[in-house]
């Protein structure tokens, strides 16, 4: 359970509140989203590792050839990904030791992000449409819940955050936005009439 303001609970503290707006964006690219994977799962890669880990990834995906690719992934790391992330305060860049690591464990787990881009042809767009304050958490919700959830249940949770609008306006984005967007994302299952939802089957959780 990755939050203290689940169904029926009763603080509205999540772990969210606490990663800054504009991080969000951060996890919004492929590349970047694969970089951060690789750096859980290595200890302080150096930068052809890490550039490995990335073409791993991608070459599956690409008729550009291999030389080419790699050098394009090293270039786009080094001159756009790493520092963005080090901007954000999220990786740290030792360009001495020429090794990559991250400055602490994100809420966002960029592993799990990577298997939503398995089984998808425009992995930007799913990245986009996930990757959202209010989505998250509807997700954690569901991952955290063994039955389904009602919109009113939803609805109820998640207008507890400071900066959320009330439960019957949540509940109108949810049911013309929020639930339909990660349904054709393949995230989620939701019963219109019924007003119902669930984690779709085998999405892993994206929380810490």
């Amino acid at each position: 359970m990755s939050s203290d303001a689940h169904i029926g609970g009763t603080t509205e503290q999540h772990p969210l509140d606490n990663v800054p707006t504009e991080q969000y964006d951060v996890f919004q690219h492929p590349r970047r989203v694969r970089l951060l994977a690789a750096l859980e799962d290595l200890s302080k890669p150096s930068l052809a590792e890490i550039t490995s880990a990335v073409f791993e990834a991608e070459a599956e995906d690409t008729a550009m050839p291999e030389t080419e690719l790699r050098r394009e992934i090293r270039t786009t790391l080094v001159h756009n990904h790493i520092p963005r992330l080090v901007d954000h305060d999220i990786v740290e860049w030792d360009r001495t030791e020429g090794v990559v690591e991250l400055h602490e464990p994100s809420m966002i787990q960029s592993a799990a992000l990577t298997t939503l881009l398995e089984e998808t042809d425009d992995e930007q767009e799913v990245l986009e449409r996930v990757v959202d304050p209010l989505r998250l958490r509807l997700v954690d919700e569901l991952a955290d819940s063994n039955q389904p959830l009602s919109l009113e249940q939803l609805a109820s949770t998640l207008a507890a955050s400071d900066d959320a609008p009330g439960p019957d306006r949540t509940k109108v984005g949810l049911h013309h936005s929020h639930l339909p967007v990660l349904e054709e994302t393949g995230v989620v299952e939701y019963d219109r009439e019924g007003g119902l939802a669930t984690l779709a089957e085998d999405v892993p959780e994206l929380l810490q």
